[in-house]
């Protein structure tokens, strides 16, 4: 019997025709005969590849070794056990793409290609593989049109099996493997947290760090909401004013809040946050209190947060930090989509995110250079349908509030052409067919307009 070492090696033993060796030759294509894609192999095809094949032993756990800078020198095809594979991008994970079993061909796509492996293998359970010399399993498939046509469908099979696993990961990251399809009645979990408006702001704060939450509901007797307390207004109450601590929680408050029904998607709280740049919303049931929806409630895991990124453009200093900030809206947008958005959704929160954007840079702008005249920023097309993408170009215009002499409007064009550019130069191209605000024909007044 085949003598087991520890570790991460492997012990190896020849296969040949001799009547004493582990793995007789015949005994070798009996058992290839039976797995793709070698079932229609001829003998002396079998005798041709199996010359210098060896039969080696991993440990359940031993890695299976490949060289990072060629492609591998040999196919594996495991005679017994279970492979684990992971492609280079899952290398460190915890769980494996998936696994291989008896009868699986390694290291074929690689060998066909002439490149090194994309992948990580170990050894799941104690295994045996049969390596085969890549230079003849590449003679192989050269002029067997059944193994030529194995190793291309199987690396797209591979690939596909990849990304069906990173999706489903992704998917069952989300909390409570909840869709933002799904109504807010679905996803608040727990009551939320109130008081009467009569409570002093200290006791507010201790049931709130009792509960282990971030906001507080203020209520009346029937249960209908009168105002909102949470933890960033308590930094702002603890920096401005402490003496308040003391005080009745409906005098520091924010009175009459941002509310959403119940029955409204979670995209839609995800959305009303990012606009409104708050951290915890009310959900409301026929007029009363149904429970708080938080953006950690939404994406608990993403590592992105709707709220900072709206924050960071809207504070955003210069046009670099915006275009970083829209970056970073980017990668947002593919992680919410795996999180189970969908294209509708993510492009009402893609809008709002770049109406604000287009906000900031006209601030930016006209701090430097000022309209004229006080003005109305249009915006068309899919920002105008609130359906934007992320890859969009500019369509706008502008309306001229007041009337201005021929200085004045040529005024006005320089700083709608400044703002153009600056779109431009954090993400959003110019208009190929130049309708933009800083084009004569679409910067007018109002009556022009109408």
């Amino acid at each position: 019997m085949l003598r087991r070492e520890s570790g991460r090696g492997a012990a190896s033993t020849p296969i040949s025709d001799r009547e004493n060796s582990l793995q007789g030759l015949e005994a070798s294509i009996e058992f290839l005969r039976e797995h793709a894609p070698y079932e229609t192999l001829s003998q002396a095809q079998f005798h041709t590849l199996l010359q210098g094949a060896s039969l080696r032993f991993f440990p359940a756990g031993a890695a299976i070794e490949l060289p990072t800078d060629r492609p591998p020198e040999q196919v594996a095809i495991v005679h017994q056990g279970t492979v684990e594979r992971r492609t280079a991008q899952r290398s460190g994970s915890e769980s494996p793409d998936f696994m291989l079993g008896v009868g699986e061909t390694l290291f074929n796509e690689a060998v066909h290609e002439q490149r090194p492996s994309r992948s990580s293998y170990r050894a799941s359970t104690d295994t045996f593989l049969i390596y085969l010399e890549a230079p003849r399993f590449a003679a192989l498939a050269a002029e067997s049109e059944p193994v030529r046509r194995f190793c291309e469908q199987r690396a797209s099979e591979l690939l596909e099996l990849a990304m069906r696993r990173n999706r489903r990961d992704a998917i069952i990251d989300l909390q409570s493997g909840a869709s933002l399809d799904r109504p807010l009645r679905e996803l608040a979990s727990r009551p939320p947290l109130h008081c009467c408006a009569r409570t002093p702001v200290g006791e507010a704060v201790g049931r709130m760090h009792a509960a282990g939450v971030g906001s507080i509901m203020i209520t009346t007797g029937e249960g209908q909401l009168e105002g909102i307390f949470t933890l960033h207004d308590l930094r702002a109450l603890v920096a401005t004013d402490a003496a308040k601590i003391g005080q009745p929680i409906a005098t520091v408050m924010t009175a009459a809040p941002w509310v959403i029904e119940a029955e409204q998607p979670a995209y839609a709280a995800a959305a009303m946050m990012a606009e409104r740049r708050i951290r915890h919303l009310p959900v409301t049931q026929d007029g009363r209190l149904w429970g708080v929806v938080s953006e950690r409630d939404l994406f608990a895991r993403q590592r992105g947060s709707l709220v900072e990124l709206a924050r960071s453009i809207e504070n955003a200093q210069d046009l670099p930090r915006l275009r970083e900030a829209l970056g970073a809206l980017r990668a947002l947008s593919v992680q919410m989509l795996a999180y189970g958005a969908s294209a509708g959704q993510l492009t009402g929160i893609i809008t709002r995110l770049n109406d604000a954007a287009l906000a900031r840079v006209i601030t930016l702008v006209t701090r430097e250079q000022a309209f004229p005249v006080p003005v109305i920023w249009l915006a068309f097309g899919s920002e105008g349908r609130g359906e934007q993408t992320l890859a969009t170009d500019q369509d706008n215009g502008l309306v001229l509030l007041e009337e201005p002499d021929a200085q004045g409007r040529e005024a006005s064009l320089a700083v709608a052409r400044a703002i153009n550019e600056a779109l431009d130069s954090i993400g959003f191209p110019l208009c190929a067919g130049n309708t933009m605000a800083s084009n004569p024909q679409l910067c007018l007044s109002a009556a022009q307009w109408q």
